[in-house]
Order: structure tokens, then C-alpha cells, then sequence
């Protein structure tokens, strides 16, 4: 019976059929060595640069002290590969680890191998690569408003307005946006414009968007819109208008007031 469980030594006896003569002297020990206590990681997850389901950037590297759970890594080996069966024969690592493009569109299961480097014994686990889509922009119109004062400037503007054209549709409580007054600062998410706005270019100011969404992170900053501020017509003062009352009532009928637009404008 085994008295240790990951050691058992085995006695050797040996007969010689011709003589009778035993030998039992000889023995050796069976060693059960554990694999690997790892531990899987999180997926890792970016943001789609160009809507391919593709993307650059995915630093396998990170995912070690996670799966090593607290093991030396001077003592073990990882390797990272495409299939599991690659991962368990030890074949075709992954070479690009701390910057690897995914292969496969949207998302992709990547196989970890770790090796005690001592005893060779190696253990499995695996996590996702995610590539989340960014947000749909909707074509956005100007926002046109009228100046009350000819200084090419208006007050309070509620730049939310814009919001619900800018979603389209898509789920509000999935998405924030925001708006600033520079393409920099968006892409930064620096600097966003709270509250009413004040345009502080005059007649005509872009406004720059991002919208982000809530679950991913991923955003874009594609949107964008011009505050386009229009001066009120400007109108000539008329002379009151004098008509002869013919049947002392104090009305008269058929006045063309259409005749005295050429004198207003």
C-alpha cells in the first residue's frame, strides 16, 4: 500500500530459473509530482479601430501573474497558443505576446500552458480576446439659432438638445456623450462643455462629440456639429399710414398692407 501519496517505492525480486537464486535487493521509487495550480484570468477586451473585428495591441504577457497564482515564475514556463491541442503537445506558441492581433473576428480563445520547469509536469487554462464594436454615429445637423444683438453670440444653449439625434436609437442608458469645443479634447476626454453653452466663436462654432459606451469603454469621436448663429432681419422704420374714412365709422377696407413691404425691406 502507499503510506505517501506522491511516493511509493517499488521492491524488485529477482529469480534465476536455472539455480533458484534470489535477488531482492533492488528497488526504486514511483514519484507523482502535482501539475501546476494556476488559476484563469479575465478576458481581455480593446476597442475596434476599424469595424473589421480586428485588432493589434492585446499584451498576452499581462495575463501571467494572474494565472500563476502566486507561483514563482522563475519555476515555470508560459506559453500561449491558438488550440488547446497546440497548448497540451507544446507546439506553435504564440511568439508576438505583448503585442498579438487576434486572428479570429469579434472574439477568440487563446490556450495557456504553464511548465514546472522542474518536473516538466504542465498544466491549462484559457481565456477571450473580446473586440468591442465603438459606438454608431448618426449624421448630426447644425443646431441653428438667431442673434438677438448682431455680436454673433448666444447664451444658454442647450447643447442636449442634439443628444437623442446623436444615439439613433440605440439604448440612452447604454451610452454617454459629451461635447467639447475641440477635436483633442474629445478624443481625451478632456475639458467637456457642462451645462448651457455660450459660443465663444461668433456666428459659427464646430462642436466636437464623443460618445462612449457605458458597459465597454469603447467610444468615438466621429460626430460633430456646427452652432450656427443667424442675425434677425433688420427692418426700416415706416411713417404711420393715413386713410380717408368715407363713411365717418372709423374703418376702412382693402388696405394692401403687402404694398408697404418694398419700404420695410
Amino acid at each position: 500500500n502507499m503510506i505517501n501519496p506522491n511516493t511509493q517505492t517499488i521492491y524488485v525480486r529477482g529469480i534465476n530459473n536455472n539455480t533458484g537464486c534470489i535477488n531482492s535487493e533492488t528497488s526504486f521509487d514511483i514519484r507523482v509530482n502535482p501539475i501546476p495550480n494556476i488559476s484563469s484570468p479575465a478576458n481581455l477586451q480593446l476597442c475596434d479601430d476599424d469595424s473589421d473585428g480586428l485588432i493589434s495591441g492585446f499584451n498576452l504577457d499581462n495575463q501571467i501573474t494572474t494565472i500563476l497564482n502566486g507561483l514563482n515564475p522563475a519555476d515555470y514556463s508560459v506559453s500561449f497558443h491558438l488550440t488547446i491541442n497546440d497548448a497540451i503537445l507544446n507546439n506553435n506558441p504564440i511568439v508576438d505576446t505583448n503585442n498579438f492581433q487576434n486572428t479570429t473576428q469579434n472574439q477568440q480563445t487563446i490556450y495557456v500552458r504553464v511548465t514546472n520547469n522542474t518536473t516538466t509536469c504542465f498544466n491549462t487554462v484559457s481565456f477571450d480576446l473580446i473586440v468591442n464594436p465603438l459606438p454608431v454615429n448618426s449624421p448630426i445637423s447644425d443646431l441653428v439659432l438667431c442673434d438677438t444683438d448682431t455680436d454673433g453670440l448666444v447664451q444658454n444653449i442647450d447643447l442636449s438638445l442634439q443628444t437623442q439625434n446623436i444615439i439613433d436609437g440605440q439604448s440612452p442608458g447604454d451610452y454617454s456623450v459629451s461635447y467639447y469645443t475641440s477635436l483633442n479634447d474629445a478624443q481625451n476626454n478632456t475639458n467637456p462643455i457642462v451645462g448651457p453653452f455660450t459660443n465663444t466663436t461668433p456666428f459659427s462654432q464646430t462642436i466636437y462629440v464623443r460618445i462612449t459606451n457605458n458597459t465597454t469603454g469603447c467610444f468615438s469621436t466621429d460626430s460633430q456639429f456646427d452652432i450656427i448663429i443667424n442675425p434677425e432681419p433688420q427692418f426700416l422704420s415706416l411713417p404711420d399710414q393715413e386713410f380717408c374714412d368715407d363713411d365717418t365709422d372709423g374703418l376702412v377696407a382693402n388696405i394692401d398692407l403687402n404694398a408697404l413691404i418694398p419700404q420695410i425691406l
